[in-house]
């Protein structure tokens, strides 16, 4: 059998992991002198938190390699094999800890990937992926897909202030914008580090160049071909508007919903909407 793994910022929930046997390797979240791991700390709890004590400085870390090994040893038997799935290898270490951990499994047939992406572009590949583990594909079939779907992931969001990317020195190609969020509403966008897909004067204008930038997508593979979610950090009803404005537009697309979690919250910062997008099938495979 093929087994899927990948990491908590691909924010699946528990209806998820289980109906797709996926296994989790939470990262680390660090308030103060107290340590947690990603999926035990609520989302809520954690952003009542970071905005009520602007003292609060969260820092994070990727699993270690011993999590991973304990992960790898629980799910397979020598004659399974593992694809893990993990965030970015350019906004966090969590692919080299895997990448460590498997090389330390020499017996174990373990591919990593580096998704280039997280939140729900991440929570979309493996999704997928899972979903043709189960269909019985074989793990060189699944690992062609996969390269497709990275490939053809778009992933953009605004946030309320690049404040939080700054702090937590993931600011990437969107550090040249600082000094000017006065005038302009940046979308940003994720392809192994983040970066400035476009400026905009407001919000809501964000919001409408990213529907639009989706249309795109569509004309090229077709509404029944592309695997959508919304995703939001602690901006849970504005995330439920932008979908409805999207499901206008395109009423028979389904559309899912990310909330993102500590980790990635903690350096994007509360208020932050977008949407991970891609298409599915590669034209004229079966």
């Amino acid at each position: 059998m093929v087994k899927i793994v990948t990491d908590s910022t691909a924010y699946l929930t528990e209806e998820e992991i289980k109906k797709y046997g996926i296994s989790v390797v939470p990262l680390n979240i660090q308030l103060g002198n107290q340590s947690f791991e990603e999926n035990n700390f609520p989302h809520k709890e954690f952003y009542h938190k970071l905005k009520t004590n602007k003292e609060l400085f969260p820092t994070t870390s990727q699993p270690s390699v011993g999590k991973f090994l304990e992960t790898y040893r629980s799910i397979a038997d020598i004659e399974d094999e593992i694809i893990s799935i993990h965030i970015s290898g350019g906004i966090s270490g969590t692919v080299k800890s895997a990448e460590s951990a498997a090389l330390l499994l020499p017996n174990h047939k373990i591919s990593v990937v580096d998704s280039l992406t997280t939140v729900a572009g991440l929570g979309l590949i493996v999704k997928e992926a899972a979903s043709l583990a189960q269909q019985g594909k074989t793990k060189t079939e699944i690992m062609t897909i996969l390269d497709f779907l990275i490939n053809n992931l778009t992933t953009l969001f605004m946030v309320d202030n690049l404040e939080y990317l700054k702090r937590g020195g993931r600011i990437g190609g969107a550090a040249a914008l600082l000094g000017t969020l006065l005038q302009v509403k940046p979308i940003l966008t994720i392809k192994d580090t983040i970066n400035v897909y476009q400026k905009v004067r407001t919000k809501q204008k964000g919001l409408t160049v990213i529907i639009d930038a989706l249309k795109e997508t569509v004309n090229t593979y077709s509404l029944g071909n592309i695997k959508l979610a919304v995703m939001n950090i602690d901006a849970k009803a504005e995330a439920e508007q932008f979908a409805e404005s999207i499901t206008e537009r395109f009423p028979t697309l389904e559309v899912e919903h990310c909330d993102i979690g500590p980790v990635i919250g903690a350096h994007v910062g509360p208020g932050a909407i977008g949407v991970a997008y891609t298409p599915v099938h590669r034209p004229g495979a079966k």
